[in-house]
This record gives structure tokens, C-alpha cells and sequence, in this order.
């Protein structure tokens, strides 16, 4: 008993002398706000009441839970956590609640999420209002009804940040804490979710005020490029089903080309069809978001895209006994395949004819297509870690195309079925060529020297692909349906031969220093090497463990090649382990353009469009010579992501001897993003030696943009 007087003894001293450190109190205030053990009180009930009252004198008004816990002294603080389980707060709520039923405590009400407590003996009840205070939520919700006025319509979370930017007053909230109350008033129902956007840096959720008619704010018109895009399709397609049903008959899909006149046709065209490849761009991005609107349609011996809804397929648009063993069942459902097909077969092709007929489904436990790889094999093992020719082989592996494998059930018709697969390799070869999908594209490329690389390019490609033709046409056991399809193929692939090469002999290639042939090399990373290279941009990377799943989280949005240096999966060198690679000029530019800063973004889209599938740097250098800064410019734009031990060089040199600013300010974050040496220290340089003042200034926003993205060249 002795110890715990003494303790309240101490505990009474420390107060008063906090007490008397505060210049705000007089000694009325000292007097009342000494510990006050009232009759039948505990010990924290009394430490809380005692508290509140030093708040209340120190602040002059009633006060919150927080401001409470704060009066309190250490000592006090450390007793209460021992003794109860509670968190502080929580306790402190829950005691000046019971107070409150006692009558020794009283509150006004709450703002926001806080209660205002005040004691009875130090305040009145009747002249303690709550504080002349509005919480920055609140404040946030007045700027959406002003937004949402402003605007005439409801508005996304960018919408009500650039509204907060053009604000002369006091109204400006730091942007990240806008957006967060925007979530806290939406969760609380204060506004509402009242549709979506096909989104771009501005959000997708359209916002509104719950206490306003959607109707009467819905947007009119798209507010982003790709929502105006979608509406043209849409409104493309509506017609075409009309026009269809009138003519008995089925919709055809939509070519970018109508699309394109739909949008040029409007009161005010869209900036972006300016540039040819924005269109086809956004069509692509309809066809591969989540939540996609519509999907590619592939026809046979055709090189343009159309488009039709997502979910139609090609079918609804206008453009055909008993087994021993799994062997034998699987066996026989790759011969009925190979019938019904009139070609080799894959896997999906089999369980297809699996479905038709359940009694070829295999008994056991292995899956149908480990069966396949098993029964295809032309050795078995013989035991004693040897192996032997197989007597009797059901099923031929011929051949593969796109990782999938292809199968035959005879012998006999091997041959002839190794010939299609070759067929398909080079008809995919041709189908997925993305050079002779637009073999004219040059000619609309603004720099001349890679408008005639990206020229040699095509020729370079067509007469490898016209040499594997003629090779796979000498071959006998190409049937007549074949030959014809490839002959078919041959002959487009001259037509492109013939036209570009006549367009180079036309080109004043003589005038311009750039070499007489173009590579061919593409520079490859392994799923590793571009795994690292996203994870400090991407979010999604650095949660994967394995380079095997990135694959599956990038889809098909960066273009992989057969690797040529492959030699097996188990091969302890990595180039030589990967049968395929990501092309990395095409993976540079996708995630530039996905998550990379301004200058980034920018730079990447006049790559873009100005190198196309060109790998060769050599074709662009003369651009950085050019008088024309914006040619300069574009050619800085391509040495950026074809990186070369030249390029950045020449890029180092641009940066500090051009004479346009911004050409040097391009030049720099290019030799910086390209991996440059001691690019850092060059643009602290040029951020304090460069002749001109805005330059100076410009290179030292880059500075600090570097600094506080923890160098990333990505994120300017």
C-alpha cells in the first residue's frame, strides 16, 4: 500500500511539473488541473478524467481521444498498457464513455471520425461547441461538387487533380491524399462509382456526389482516345448488323480503314489519327485489356486485321469401338483425327476427337498428352540404361510449329506430313512477320536513311523467306494442295521483292552515309535478363520467383524469336538453355510506353514508329547529323532503345554539342537510359556548366527527377 501512494505521490509531482513547463497556463489553470481523486473512481478512470482536464485547459475547448493520450504523463501511459489488453486509444474511448454515463464528461458530438470530450468541472456544457474545423475529407468532397460543376459531368480522380491545380485559392490538397479521401468518400458512400472509361493516366472509375442524378452527369462524349475509338466501332457494328439483317445475310467484321473515315468524319478529329500506327494501337488494346470489346479476326492468305465483337466467332461471320490399352485408344483417336482432318494433328486436335467419342479418353492416370510424347518416340527403353527401336509405331511426331506438336498415325505418309508442318512454319513465318505484314511502311518513315534500312530490311527478309520456299518446293513429298498454298504465298513474297527493290533503285541511296546491307540480328534477352529488367517498373515482377512466369503476365505483348544459339533446355548457359528470346528493343519500348515517365513515353512513341522492326543502329546514326532538329530528335529517339556501344557515343556527343536545348535535354536521358557510362555525372555537369540558363535549369529537374526515382532513367 505504502509503494502505491508513493507511486500517485510521484505520478502527482511529474504532472504539476509538466504542468508548470507550459507558458499558456496561469495559475487558476495549474490549480484545476492538479490530480483530482474523486470517490469511488479507478485508478484509470481517474488518470483519464485527469488528463481530459489538462487538454481541456491547454487547449481551451473540448477535446479528442488523441489530444487526451497525449496530456498523459509516461508513467501513466506505461501503467495503463500493463494493465490492460486494450490498445491505448481504444481504452481511453471506452473509459471517457463510461465517465460520460457518470456525468463527469460530455461531448458536443464528433467531425469526421473524431468525438470531442470535454469535463464538466473545467468546461460548460452549454458554451462548448465543437471546433470551427473541416476535415480535409470534408474539404475533398466540397472540391468534387465544384469538379463535378466545373465539368458539367461526373468526373475521374485526374479530372478533380487538375481542377485542384487550376485553383487560385487555399483549396489545394497534395494529389496522393485526394485520391485516397476519393476511395475513403466512395467506401462511406458519400460519392458513388457511376461507370467506368476505357482509362488512361487519369483513372477509369467516373465519380459522383450520391445526393446527384447520374443521369443528368454522365459524359456525352468519350473522354479518353480509346473510348473514342471504342464508340466508332461500336457504332460501325450497329450498322453492320442492320445492313446484314436487311440483306439476309451475316455481318462482315470492320476494317481499321472504316474505322479510321468513322472518325475522321467527326465535328473535331482526334489528334492521334495523325499518326497511322495510333489507330491500329488502339484497336490492339481493345482486343488485349481484361475486359476486352473486341478481338482480331484472322483471315486465310490475308495480311490486314479486321475487327469484330469479342465472344463472336468466326462461324457467325461472313468471311467448313473398343481398345486394350491408352496406347490403343489414344493411338486411334489420332487416326480418326488425321481422317476427319486430312492432316497431321495436335494436341488439341486429338482431345477434340476425344470429346466426339468418350471411348477414346485415356483409363489412366496420365494426361493425353504425355501419351502422345510416349507413344511417338522412335526408341524404348531396353533396360540396363539402354534403349532399342520401337517394333510397332502408332503415332509419328512430324514436326513443330509455335511449340505445338504435330502428329501422324502412318508411317507411310510421314514424309508427306513433315512437308505440311514445313509449310506451316513458313506460312507462320509469313503470318507473323510484322515487316511483310506492312512491307510499304517505309515509305512513310520521316528519316531517309532509316526509311531505306527498314527498306533493305524487307527485301533482306523476303528473299530469305522466297529461298525457304523454293527450297520446300524442290522437296517430293509436297502434295498439290500444299504447293499450291505456298505457291501462293511465293508469289506475294515477290510481289514485295520485286516493289522494294525497285524503290531502292529510285532511293538517292548514294547521298547517304549508311551501309550497303542490313543485319538481320535481333538482340534477344532470355525471360531472366527481362525479368530483371522490369522489376524495378514493373509491380507485378517483383512478386515472380520464377522467370517461367513471366510469360504468362505479359502474354503475347513483346515478341519473342526462335533463338539460333539454343542447344537444350538443361544447358548450363542461359542464351543456350532459352529456346526462344524476348526481342528486347521490343521489350524496351513496351514498358517504356506502360510505365515509364514523360520523357520516356515520348521518346518511346517516336521509336516507335520511326524504327519499326529495324535492329540495325547504323541506319540511324546520319539522323543525329541531320540540320532539321526534329529529325535529330527522332534519330536520339532510336539510338535510345537500339542500344549500341556507337549509339550511346554518339548520343553523349549530341548531348553536349547540339544547339537546340531540347535535342541535348533528349540526347542525355537516351544516353542514360542506353546504359551510358557516367551519365549521371554528365548531367550533374551540364545541370551546372551548360552556356545556357534554361538548359541549366532543365538539366537539374532531370537531376532531381533521377534523385527521387532512386536513379531510374525510366521514371523521367
Amino acid at each position: 500500500m505504502r509503494k502505491n501512494k508513493d507511486s500517485e505521490r510521484n505520478a502527482d509531482i511529474e504532472c504539476k511539473n509538466k504542468s508548470e513547463e507550459s507558458s499558456n497556463w496561469n495559475s487558476a489553470d495549474l490549480k484545476a488541473a492538479a490530480p483530482k481523486f474523486r470517490k469511488g473512481l479507478l485508478r484509470s478512470h481517474q488518470i483519464v478524467l485527469r488528463s481530459l482536464e489538462v487538454a481541456n485547459l491547454r487547449l481551451s475547448r473540448v477535446a479528442t481521444v488523441t489530444e487526451i493520450s497525449e496530456c498523459m504523463l509516461q508513467s501513466e501511459v506505461g501503467w495503463l498498457e500493463q494493465s490492460y489488453a486494450k490498445e491505448l486509444c481504444t481504452l481511453v474511448s471506452s473509459i471517457l464513455g463510461m465517465l460520460t454515463k457518470r456525468g463527469l464528461v460530455f461531448s458536443p458530438g464528433r467531425i469526421g471520425i473524431h468525438r470531442y470530450y470535454g469535463s464538466t468541472s473545467v468546461l460548460d456544457p452549454e458554451r462548448s461547441p465543437l471546433p470551427d474545423a473541416v476535415s480535409r475529407r470534408r474539404r475533398v468532397l466540397g472540391i468534387v461538387y465544384r469538379a463535378v460543376e466545373h465539368f458539367g459531368r461526373a468526373i475521374r480522380t485526374g479530372d478533380v487533380l487538375d481542377f485542384v491545380a487550376g485553383l487560385q485559392d487555399a483549396e489545394k490538397i497534395e494529389s496522393e491524399l485526394i485520391a485516397r479521401d476519393l476511395m475513403n468518400l466512395s467506401r462511406t458512400g458519400e460519392i458513388t462509382v457511376v461507370g467506368t472509361v476505357r482509362g488512361d493516366e487519369k483513372g477509369i472509375n467516373l465519380y459522383l456526389p450520391s445526393d446527384l442524378n447520374p443521369e443528368s452527369y454522365m459524359p456525352t462524349k468519350p473522354l479518353t482516345w480509346l473510348e473514342e475509338v471504342a464508340r466508332a466501332f461500336t457504332e460501325l457494328w450497329e450498322e453492320e448488323l442492320n445492313r446484314a439483317t436487311g440483306e439476309g445475310r451475316r455481318p462482315r467484321p470492320i476494317s481499321v480503314e472504316r474505322v479510321r473515315a468513322r472518325m475522321a468524319n467527326s465535328p473535331k478529329p482526334h489528334p492521334n489519327l495523325g499518326v497511322l500506327c495510333y489507330l491500329s494501337t488502339a484497336l490492339l488494346q481493345l482486343a488485349e485489356t481484361d475486359d476486352a470489346l473486341i478481338r482480331k479476326v484472322e483471315r486465310l492468305g490475308k495480311r490486314s486485321l479486321m475487327w469484330a465483337p469479342v465472344g463472336l466467332e468466326d462461324s457467325a461471320l461472313d468471311l467448313g469401338d473398343a481398345y486394350a490399352s491408352d496406347v490403343e485408344r489414344v493411338a486411334g483417336a489420332v487416326e480418326r483425327a488425321c481422317g476427319r482432318l486430312r492432316r497431321p494433328v495436335t494436341v488439341r486436335d486429338v482431345k477434340d476427337e476425344v470429346e466426339i467419342d468418350p471411348a477414346l479418353a485415356p483409363a489412366g492416370r496420365l494426361q493425353l498428352r504425355s501419351i502422345l510424347a510416349d507413344i511417338s518416340k522412335e526408341t524404348i527403353d531396353a533396360g540396363g540404361g539402354s534403349r532399342r527401336a520401337r517394333v510397332i509405331r502408332r503415332c509419328i511426331n512430324v514436326g513443330k510449329v509455335n511449340g505445338a506438336s504435330y502428329y501422324c498415325h502412318n508411317i507411310e505418309e510421314a514424309e508427306e506430313a513433315r512437308a505440311y508442318v514445313r509449310f506451316l512454319q513458313i506460312e507462320q513465318r509469313w503470318r507473323e512477320s510484322v515487316t511483310m505484314r506492312e512491307p510499304t511502311a517505309y515509305m512513310g518513315i520521316s528519316l531517309p536513311s532509316v526509311a531505306v534500312g527498314w527498306a533493305m530490311l524487307v527485301k533482306a527478309e523476303a528473299e530469305t523467306l522466297a529461298n525457304a520456299i523454293d527450297e520446300f518446293l524442290r522437296e517430293p513429298a509436297v502434295n498439290s494442295v500444299t504447293r499450291h498454298e505456298v505457291d501462293s504465298i511465293r508469289e506475294a513474297v515477290s510481289g514485295i521483292m520485286e516493289a522494294t527493290s525497285q524503290w531502292l533503285v529510285n532511293s538517292d541511296i548514294d547521298s547517304l552515309d549508311i551501309p550497303r546491307d542490313v543485319s538481320l540480328a535481333i538482340p534477344g534477352w532470355t525471360a531472366a535478363e527481362l525479368l530483371e529488367a522490369l522489376k524495378p517498373i514493373y509491380p507485378a515482377a517483383k512478386k515472380i520467383k520464377s522467370p517461367h512466369q513471366l510469360t504468362a503476365l505479359i502474354s503475347k505483348k513483346i515478341g519473342r524469336f526462335p533463338n539460333p544459339e539454343f542447344e537444350n533446355r538443361f544447358s548450363k548457359m542461359p542464351h543456350k538453355a532459352s529456346e526462344y528470346l524476348y526481342d528486347r528493343t521490343e521489350a524496351l519500348l513496351f514498358a517504356a510506353t506502360r510505365w515509364g515517365g514523360h520523357e520516356c513515353r515520348m521518346q518511346a512513341m517516336m521509336a516507335h514508329g520511326e524504327i519499326g522492326t529495324l535492329r540495325d543502329p547504323r541506319f540511324v546514326y546520319p539522323a543525329l547529323k541531320s540540320i532539321m532538329f526534329e529529325e535529330r530528335l527522332r534519330g536520339v529517339a532510336g539510338l535510345a532503345f537500339l542500344w549500341s556501344d556507337r549509339g550511346r557515343e554518339l548520343l553523349r556527343q549530341v548531348a553536349l554539342n547540339d544547339t537546340e536545348l531540347g535535342v541535348r535535354l533528349s540526347a542525355l536521358w537516351a544516353y542514360g537510359f542506353a546504359g551510358g557510362e557516367g551519365a549521371e555525372e554528365l548531367l550533374l555537369r551540364q545541370a551546372e556548366c551548360d552556356s545556357d540558363a534554361t538548359a541549366r535549369a532543365s538539366f537539374k529537374e532531370m537531376t532531381e527527377c533521377l534523385a527521387a526515382n532512386e536513379g531510374l532513367w525510366w521514371k523521367i
